[in-house]
């Protein structure tokens, strides 16, 4: 029982910050939000052009089934999470340069690095 109500509030979450941002047209004038995470359950989740932080935050947590281990939120940028027996996570202009910073900073904390997931908010 514990397991269905946790993946209805999920589910529910991510229904309001999806439905709020399609109402309100989304971020608007270069102020977006975004967000990273993944949980232990293998579950991996992004959100972009978000209105809110908040909004971010609950459709990855969402995603996660509630579980997320790392959740990182962005504004205006793009940003990369790799991991290899840790993680790390780099915000950046581009994706390709936030990519390169957290495969950077994973390398230097441990080995068998690679993006596991990236999102960019304009």
């Amino acid at each position: 029982m514990k397991n269905i109500l946790i993946g209805a509030t999920a589910i529910f979450l991510w229904l309001v910050s999806t439905a709020s941002d399609s109402f309100a047209g989304g971020c608007a004038n270069g102020h977006c939000w975004g967000a990273l995470g993944f949980g232990d359950n293998g579950r991996i989740g992004f959100a972009y052009n978000k209105k809110s932080e908040r909004a971010a935050e609950w459709q990855v947590s969402a995603a996660c089934r509630g579980k997320c281990v790392a959740l990182r939120t962005f504004y205006n940028s793009c940003a990369a999470m790799a991991r290899g027996n840790d993680w790390t996570w780099a915000t950046a202009k581009t994706r390709l340069k936030a990519e390169k910073l957290a495969l950077k900073a994973c390398s230097i904390r441990t080995g068998n690095c690679e993006t596991i997931v990236w999102a960019c908010s304009s």
